[in-house]
C-alpha cells in the first residue's frame, strides 16, 4: 500500500517508520528540509519538501497513487484542508 502522510514531526515519522516495517511504500510531505533529509536518509522513506496542502507538492509526492493518506500535521485547519484535498483525488476520509 502507498501512504502519504502530512508532516514530519514526531509522530509522522514514528508512523512512516513503523509502515515501512510492515512492508508498505511511504512517502512523507513537509516543510521543514531537516526533518525531510532525516526521514530520507535515517528511515528510508520518500520525502518531498513543501506544504502539504499544495496541489503542486501533493501531486509530486503521488497522492493520485496513494492508497491513504495521514494528517499528522501540527495545525487542526492544515489537517482538515488535507483530508479535504486528498477525497478530490478519489481518497476516501476514514476517521482512526
Amino acid at each position: 500500500m502507498y501512504v502519504l502522510i502530512g508532516g514530519a514531526g514526531m509522530m509522522g515519522l514514528d508512523l512512516a517508520q513503523q509502515l515501512l516495517k510492515l512492508g508498505h511504500t511511504v512517502a512523507i510531505v513537509d516543510t521543514d528540509p531537516l526533518a525531510c533529509r532525516f526521514a530520507r536518509e535515517k528511515i528510508g522513506v520518500m520525502a518531498f519538501e513543501g506544504s502539504a496542502v499544495s496541489t503542486t507538492v501533493l501531486i509530486e509526492a503521488g497522492i493520485k497513487q496513494a492508497n491513504a493518506v495521514v494528517t499528522t500535521l501540527r495545525d487542526d485547519a492544515l489537517n482538515l484542508a488535507l483530508i479535504t484535498l486528498s477525497r478530490s483525488y478519489s481518497l476516501p476520509a476514514r476517521r482512526v
